[in-house]
């Protein structure tokens, strides 16, 4: 599987194309897909999946906290020495 992001703009598409010549099409395309004005770039596409950038984003973090989560509990040791800081900057 390859996520590609920036998929339904011009170049992200360009690179789409080049991997489905190339037989590949185990895609994920990521992108802003509330803009019709690109359908057309990423439409005519081979793809397995297309995920809304945000939803990507929101699930990657998701995905850090639970392994950094997972980390901490495995080695409890360690949980002393870790400080978080959050800034909102």
């Amino acid at each position: 599987m390859i996520v590609l992001t920036g998929a339904a703009g011009f170049i992200g598409s360009v690179v789409a194309g080049k991997l489905n010549e190339k037989g590949l099409a185990d895609l994920v395309l990521v992108d802003d897909f509330n803009r019709p004005l690109k359908e057309p770039n990423f439409e005519t596409k081979k793809y397995s999946a297309w995920c809304n950038v945000m939803f990507f984003l929101t699930g990657l973090m998701h995905m850090q906290m639970k392994l950094l989560l997972s980390f901490i509990s495995e080695h409890g040791q360690i949980q002393q020495n870790l400080t978080f800081k959050y800034s909102m900057n």
